[in-house]
């Protein structure tokens, strides 16, 4: 089944960032939390614009188009 969403940008976040400096991070209006199939901490922006936002906003968050390295040599290791 195919759904139509506002998103169009997804970044990962890194596995670095602290739990309790995300819940007070700056969202850019229909930005939203998410998490991919190995349960990897994601956001969906609406837009290239809404990306920068958060960027700007949010300089000292890690994020990346690609999973981060260290998780993906972590799920080697378990096997997942």
């Amino acid at each position: 089944r195919l759904e139509q969403t506002n998103w169009k940008v997804m970044r990962w976040v890194s596995p670095e960032a602290v739990n309790e400096r995300l819940v007070n991070l700056l969202l850019p209006a229909g930005a939203a939390w998410a998490s991919d199939s190995q349960e990897r901490k994601v956001i969906l922006f609406t837009s290239d614009w809404s990306l920068n936002y958060f960027v700007e906003k949010n300089s000292e968050i890690e994020i990346k188009d690609v999973p981060f390295e260290s998780e993906i040599t972590e799920l080697k290791k378990t096997g997942s």
